[in-house]
């Protein structure tokens, strides 16, 4: 009996009595449960107040509202603390990096801000996120028009990128080579010009795009108009700041709040029964991979496996939230295929319009791919 013959028999066997339980964390977006928080000095007043804002912050992050504390007593901070540590501190909307000062960074217990969410009744938003695609143009005095690109705005895309970050939403900028380029310029982008904006974004794959044009008015204030693509529609807006990191910091908001609107979720309080019939589980590593994959889902709250026969597995998850965005997920990610060849009908999973979708009446089937 080799190796992987004699794990499934052990396996099928434990799968009756053991459950491999299942807290989420953020395996996709990382370190959602962490922070970095200014302070002024390393006494215990303000640590403790450090501690109440950093547990907000993680919760701005998790389930991507601005204020998602909002009306609510706020909770004592200390409990969902997990460690910290005194680190150095660089404000994002402090474009020189030297500026920099005392912070403490807090890991955050996921199981106890779990319990908090649960208590609340705080969104979730899915680790698994959409990223923003940016297409940022400035207006340079004496060169014009140009692409405002990591390699030379350093410290403004970087200002960016931790805005960003501390909201919990991936950020890409596109990599402005001879492909992307050949049909597209500058112009295209300082004229919002949403035909041409929405054919280069193809390339990436973006659900969510913007497009911002910068520039220095004579008073020294900056200037921002952006064209945002989310859900089939363009939202147009203006911003004002005497900085870039600040004039960021008004665009951020507006945008992540609704990219996190459109996924986020309550989670429920009792969970529902999804079985899941994995195929290509073809050794110990695959399985493994496989279930990794599915406890790092926010909505998976249990797992068990129930039957492994050859190449192929059954699961039963425990799910705290709707279905609908479960198979979402699945849907676009690349490690684990629908396997539409044994459903009456493919799965038509429309998020924007919850509800308009053919669910099987038998269990789910998909293909593992792996990474």
């Amino acid at each position: 009996m080799n190796f992987f013959s004699f794990f499934k028999n052990t396996l099928a066997w434990l799968s009756m009595t053991v459950f491999f339980s299942v807290y989420v964390g953020a395996d996709i977006v990382a370190n959602l449960h962490g922070v970095i928080v200014p302070v002024a000095n390393q006494g215990d007043k303000e640590r403790l107040k450090a501690m109440s804002i950093g547990l907000e912050s993680i919760l701005v992050k998790i389930t991507g509202e601005s204020q998602p504390l909002k009306g609510l007593v706020h909770p004592s901070p200390e409990s969902f603390v997990a460690d910290f540590s005194y680190v150095g501190y660089v404000d994002p909307l402090q474009i020189k990096s030297a500026n920099s000062g005392l912070g403490i960074s807090f890991n955050y217990d996921p199981s106890e801000v779990g319990k908090l969410i649960q208590k609340y009744r705080l969104k979730i938003w899915p680790a698994d996120r959409h990223f923003l695609l940016a297409w940022i143009v400035i207006e340079d005095p004496v060169e014009g028009i140009r692409f405002m690109t990591q390699e030379e705005f350093p410290e403004a895309t970087e200002a960016l990128r931790r805005l960003m970050d501390n909201r919990g939403a991936p950020l890409v900028f596109p990599l402005l080579d001879l492909k992307d380029t050949k049909n597209f310029f500058e112009v295209d982008v300082w004229n919002l010009d949403q035909k041409k904006l929405s054919i280069a974004s193809d390339r990436y794959t973006a659900k969510y795009w913007v497009a911002v044009r910068l520039f220095q008015g004579s008073s020294g204030q900056w200037n921002a108009s952006w064209a945002f693509s989310a859900n089939n529609s363009i939202e147009l807006r203006h911003a004002m700041a005497n900085s870039l990191p600040k004039l960021f910091d008004e665009i951020v908001p507006r945008i992540v709040d609704t990219m996190a609107s459109r996924y986020s979720y309550i989670p429920k309080e009792n969970t529902e029964k999804i079985v899941l019939q994995l195929q290509n589980i073809n050794d110990y590593a695959s399985l493994r991979e496989a279930i990794s994959y599915l406890e790092s889902l926010e909505m998976v709250r249990d797992l068990r496996v129930k039957i492994i026969d050859q190449d192929r597995v059954s699961l039963e998850l425990h799910t705290g939230g709707e279905e609908l965005l479960l198979l979402e997920t699945f849907r676009r990610d690349r490690r684990i295929k629908e396997n539409v060849n044994n459903f009456k009908g493919p799965i038509l999973v429309d998020i924007e319009k919850r509800g308009a979708t053919f669910l099987p009446k038998q269990q789910l089937q998909f293909i593992w791919q792996g990474r």
